[in-house]
This record gives C-alpha cells, sequence and structure tokens, in this order.
C-alpha cells in the first residue's frame, strides 16, 4: 500500500462527517488540513489533562485556604498543603522547560522549512534560467536560418512561444508557491507552540516527496510540481530528434545539388555534416559520435560565398541546439525539480524529522 496514502486512510475528516480522509497531499484543502489537525487530537487531550490538572491543583489549594482561615491548621493539613505547593511548582517547572525546549526547537524546524522552501523555489528558478538559455539559442538559431529555411524558423517560433508559456507558468507557480510556503511556514511556527500535528505534518510531507521521486507522474504532489507524462517526454525528445536527423540527412542528400547549381559538378568534393541524433529509434542525442572536427568549418574555394555562408549557418545552428539539447531534456522531464526533492530528502527531511521528534518525544520509527 502506499505508504502516504496509508496515512491518510487513519485520519478522519470532519468536515465529512468524521468519514477517512482520501484526498491525497493537498496543501490547498481545507480537508487536508482538517484531518491533519484532527488527528493531533492526542496533544489536545495531553493539553486538556495538564488543564484540569492545573484547575484541580488550584481548587485543592483555595479549599484549604478557606479551610485555614475557619479553623485551626492542623499537622496534618500544612503538610497536605505543602504537597499541593510542591506539585504545583513542579508542574510549573515542566511547563517551562517543556515551553523553553519547544521554543528553541520551533525555531530550529522554521530555519530548516525556510531551507527547504529555497531548495524548492531555487529549482523552479533554475528551470526559468535554463528555458532563458533555450530561448536564447532558439533566437540565436531562427536568425542563423531565417534566409533559407521558412518551415524550420516557422517552427522554432512556434518551440519559443510554448516555452514562453511555460516560462510565465513556472514564474506564476512560483509566485502562487511562495505565497503558499509562507502560510506553511507560518503553520509551522505555531504548530509546536500550539501543540498541533506538526509532527506528523512532517511524515506526511516527506513520504509525499519520497512517493513524487519514486513515481514524479502519478504523485500526491501535483499541486506543487507540475510535470509531464512519461510518453509525452519521450515523445517530444523523439520528435526534436528525428526533426533534426531529417533535416542533417536533407541537407547531406542535397549538398550534390548544391554544388552542382555553383557549377562544379566535375570537382571531387566530399562534405558531410555530421549526425549526432543518428540513433533510432529514439534518436537521442549523444556527443560522442561527433568528434571536434566531424562538424566541418571551412571556406572551401570549391564553393560560392553564398553557398558557404548557408552551410555555415546550417552547421552553427546544430551546434547552437547541441549546446541546450540537455537542458531542454532536463526542463521536459522535471529533473531540476527531481533532483531538489532527492536533496530533501536526504538532508531536510530528516532533520525536520528528528527536530520533531525532540518536540513531541516521539520515539516511533520513520515509516520512510
Amino acid at each position: 500500500m502506499n505508504p502516504v496514502r496509508s496515512i491518510y486512510d487513519h485520519r478522519p475528516d470532519p468536515f465529512r462527517g468524521f468519514k477517512l480522509y482520501n484526498g491525497g497531499y493537498d496543501l490547498k484543502s481545507s480537508h487536508y488540513w482538517a484531518a491533519m489537525a484532527f488527528t493531533g487530537v492526542h496533544g489536545y487531550v495531553i493539553a486538556l489533562i495538564w488543564i484540569s490538572a492545573g484547575i484541580a491543583l488550584l481548587g485543592c489549594y483555595l479549599v484549604k485556604k478557606k479551610n485555614k482561615e475557619t479553623c485551626t491548621t492542623s499537622s496534618s493539613a500544612y503538610y497536605q498543603l505543602l504537597i499541593v505547593a510542591l506539585i504545583l511548582i513542579v508542574f510549573t517547572m515542566l511547563a517551562l522547560v517543556a515551553s523553553v525546549i519547544a521554543i528553541i526547537t520551533n525555531h530550529r524546524v522554521h530555519t530548516s522549512a525556510k531551507k527547504l522552501k529555497g531548495t524548492l523555489l531555487g529549482a523552479a528558478g533554475n528551470a526559468c534560467h535554463s528555458i532563458h538559455r533555450v530561448l536564447h539559442s532558439i533566437k540565436e538559431i531562427h536568425e542563423l536560418l531565417l534566409p533559407y529555411s521558412t518551415t524550420t524558423c516557422l517552427f522554432l517560433s512556434s518551440l519559443s512561444m510554448e516555452l514562453s508559456i511555460t516560462l510565465a507558468e513556472i514564474r506564476e507557480h512560483m509566485r502562487n508557491d511562495d505565497r503558499l510556503f509562507n502560510v506553511i511556514l507560518g503553520f509551522l511556527f505555531g504548530a509546536t507552540l500550539g501543540i498541533v500535528s506538526l509532527n506528523l505534518a512532517i511524515i506526511t510531507a516527506a513520504i509525499a516527496m519520497k512517493e513524487f521521486n519514486q513515481n514524479p507522474k502519478n504523485s500526491s504532489l501535483g499541486l506543487l510540481f507540475k510535470c509531464p507524462k512519461p510518453s509525452n517526454v519521450e515523445s517530444t525528445m523523439t520528435d526534436i530528434g528525428f526533426g533534426i536527423h531529417s533535416f542533417i540527412n536533407k541537407l547531406n542528400s542535397n549538398m550534390s545539388i548544391l554544388i552542382k547549381d555553383a557549377g562544379f559538378e566535375d570537382q571531387e568534393i566530399n562534405f558531410r555534416i555530421c549526425d549526432p541524433f543518428f540513433n533510432p529509434p529514439k534518436y537521442n542525442y549523444n556527443s560522442s559520435i561527433c568528434s571536434n572536427n566531424s562538424v566541418p568549418e571551412r571556406n572551401d574555394p570549391y564553393l560560392s560565398k553564398d553557398i558557404e555562408s548557408m552551410i555555415s549557418s546550417y552547421i552553427n545552428s546544430i551546434k547552437e541546439f547541441a549546446t541546450v539539447v540537455s537542458d531542454l531534456r532536463r526542463l521536459i522531464d522535471c529533473s531540476f525539480i527531481i533532483d531538489a526533492v532527492n536533496h530533501i530528502l536526504n538532508s531536510d527531511c530528516k532533520a525536520l524529522r528528528f527536530l520533531a521528534k525532540l518536540v513531541f518525544f516521539d520515539q516511533r520509527p520513520d515509516p520512510y
């Protein structure tokens, strides 16, 4: 059974007549927070016991004080009052010590949570920078090929528009998630002092991240991390690789025609552009196929300046795309977010879980 769902399935939702919550890790859902708060009923019971004990002791003290005023205090009554006073002092000291520990640890939890927020939003920022690099390369390629291939330029314009829309969506998500994280941080800061389910909140968050790491496409963290389906990722990369492969193959096939049009059909000219995407059926980029000298850079005396300029533009456009193909794949397959979640799982989640144990004296083993 999914570990996150396992925890959720045992959490009654007060907003649904105490039926079991099954809505996943949805930070924007009132049912999620209600179910988690109700799960902290044990903390409320402990707090109620402490308050009841304090009221009972205060009542005993007032009764004894009243009796002391109306009758002669016996030796046994004096010792009873002393015991009550000592119990009050002990409970007060315990409360003070627990409060100090809670406040100090809560501050450390808040600091770790802010670091976690920075890691996730930093990953989104890296994605934005990568999109900027890809957009810049597309612009360079567009300018290089504009005089020679209108069809390719139309495709590049379409791709550039899609990436620009994606960039705007990521930035919007960053703004929304930043506000959401600030709300969560405020909750974390007050959770320890209010003795609610901070411990459970950290557990479910960490497990949800582990679930996302194992299967990003079916994770309950889809609210925060928008990733495409695996089939779409491979299909997109295959389409791009096949498109470039076809482009290079067509260019090499047409070289003889270009040379013939230049009036040098009688000359033996061996000119081919290396194809780093020649890897059917997926057509993945393979930098080892082409060495540094396999993509020609030359001023061939047998070719006119116009043809030489066109060939140079095609070659440079291929090189330009090769520099950002890794960024493009990382964007498409969500590597930036997955790497950030890996970092959180390996460091921040364990630290937060340890701090929560200090606050709640929880000895249960970690479920993740």
